[in-house]
């Protein structure tokens, strides 16, 4: 599970405050359930948020596109580094997000694969 839109009204963080962050995030079936937070952006609160619960988890910037066409226009991004396209790869680079979540797109400064003909 991702929490959407912590930071405004209705979102996760607004909504539950610091005691009651403190009360679920100690709960097993949370820290395995919820992976990442989507549109974290005050850093104050990103760190009182820490501090509630102990951990980190990914942040992540999300859309809500009306059409193909307009996925990835928004001006925030977030990159992962998967090892192939299923739900467990992403999960698991989501449990990873200090080695495999960027904001920025990651230089390569080794060498690798681009692509293999047929």
């Amino acid at each position: 599970m991702i929490c959407a839109h912590v930071e405004q009204d209705k979102g996760f963080w607004k909504e539950c405050g610091g005691t009651l962050i403190q009360s679920l995030t100690s709960e097993r079936i949370f820290r395995r359930r919820v992976i990442g937070f989507q549109k974290a952006r005050t850093r104050n609160l990103i760190r009182k948020v820490h501090d509630w619960m102990g951990y980190d988890l990914a942040f992540l910037e999300g859309s809500d596109p009306k059409s193909i066409d307009d996925i990835g226009k928004g001006d925030k991004k977030t990159y992962i580094k998967i090892g192939e396209f299923s739900y467990s790869a992403v999960k698991y680079a989501l449990t990873d997000f200090q080695n495999r979540v960027f904001e920025e797109l990651p230089v390569i400064a080794h060498g690798y694969i681009k692509e293999m003909g047929v």
